[in-house]
């Protein structure tokens, strides 16, 4: 697109942008206060004859997509920002407890000439394409996957619409080359993964959606008939807006009480109330930097019950709402706030666990060349065992 053409493109935005904020009443200043089309014009040619590089080569999508960003973040509320068409399905999906991609866990290989395949989402494009953990992946449509290209590279990556990507693969058994073709899908994925660790109950909670509560009580019943010395509930990288299946959660382990609260906007303060708790067994949470939003609402209402262990969660317990827009893309906007059953802003920080235990070097060393952590070396899980052993 051409310096004016864009310039053009870049003013209506802008000017659509400012009378929006008249409207929808966040300020009674003029709009000229928020945008200035003379200001663009001399920006425009600055960067016309200036610019380091070709201006025709710069994205108009990227441009555009740069001032809804700018326009959003100027709320600065972590929970709501803007989301381009790809962000929008990806998030959609998420949200529904769903993945939307290849399929593929990758990491940047430790020579940056490739990218290692970490781990592969069953039933996924690329689970069905053969491709497994320890592959690289060393060009996609005939990029090739350096730090140069970094950026062309991250885009074709994220990139979730109906073509398919040309992955050229070197294959982790006897390092040969074969070119693969991908095409993005929705594969739906288990809410939550279990298994018997040393006569303890290990549960790996990975999303919340309608049901998994239901999910997570069978799953328990059928641990316990096993004999069980308790139960260890993962919630480490969790992220959910589902507070009501986060309430029925609750309701599995809290005796009678309020177990959080939430705030919608100007509204009274709303208690999620519990019943009586099925289990009485003993429970160990374990919590990150990635537990966040309403899965903090969790970890407040288990403190009186479980043993919490890991590090300080995220401090963002907002609810927040996904909105489409006519182009594919959309917002996340945040329209509720969490509190513990005191009524204190869980959002204010992170919660704090009981025990604080961090990575060892050797975590460290396995998440940057594997992208994750074997649970031979989980030093947060074989602490969390520990809590059963007498």
């Amino acid at each position: 697109m051409k310096p004016a053409n864009l310039l053009k493109k870049v003013i209506l935005i802008t000017a659509s942008l400012g009378v929006m904020t008249l409207v929808v009443g966040c300020s009674s200043k003029s709009s000229s206060a928020y945008y200035s089309t003379s200001k663009l014009e001399m920006i425009n040619k600055y960067l016309s004859s200036g610019y380091l590089y070709d201006i025709d080569e710069i994205s108009e999508e990227e441009i555009t997509d740069s001032i809804y960003t700018s326009y959003v973040s100027g709320l600065e509320n972590s929970a709501t920002y803007y989301l381009g068409t790809d962000e929008f399905k990806q998030a959609e999906a998420t949200s529904q407890g769903n993945y939307l991609g290849v399929g593929l866990m990758m990491t940047w290989a430790a020579d940056g000439r490739s990218i290692l395949i970490t781990d592969v989402i069953p039933e996924s494009p690329a689970a069905k394409a053969g491709l497994k953990a320890g592959d690289h992946i060393i060009a996609i449509d005939g990029i090739e996957v350096v730090g140069a290209n970094q950026k062309e590279v991250l885009d074709k990556l994220a990139y979730t619409g109906e073509q398919s990507i040309s992955y050229k693969i070197k294959r982790s058994a006897d390092e040969k080359e074969e070119i693969i073709n991908l095409t993005a899908a929705l594969v739906p994925l288990d809410d939550l993964e279990y298994e018997m660790i040393d006569q303890v109950g290990y549960i790996k909670l990975e999303s919340i959606r309608n049901g998994t509560s239901e999910h997570l009580d069978q799953v328990i019943k059928e641990l316990e008939a096993q004999k069980i010395k308790g139960i260890i509930l993962d919630v480490r990288d969790l992220y959910t807006n589902n507070v009501d299946e986060v309430s029925k959660m609750c309701d599995l382990f809290l005796d009678e009480g309020i177990a959080f609260k939430l705030k919608h906007g100007k509204s009274e303060i709303q208690g999620f109330e519990m019943s009586s708790g099925k289990y009485d067994q003993k429970v160990v949470l374990l919590t990150d930097r990635y537990t966040r939003g309403g899965a903090e609402a969790f970890v407040s209402a288990m403190q009186d019950v479980a043993i919490q262990m890991g590090t300080d969660t995220y401090g963002l317990a907002y609810v927040s709402e996904l909105v489409a827009l006519e182009d594919g893309s959309g917002l996340s906007v945040a329209t509720g706030v969490l509190y513990d059953k005191f009524g204190k802003q869980l959002s204010d920080k992170g919660i704090e666990p009981d025990e604080m235990v961090f990575m060892t070097e050797q975590e460290k060393v396995e998440y940057i060349e594997k992208g994750s952590i074997s649970k031979e070396n989980d030093s947060l899980l074989k602490k969390a065992l520990e809590q059963f052993s007498n």
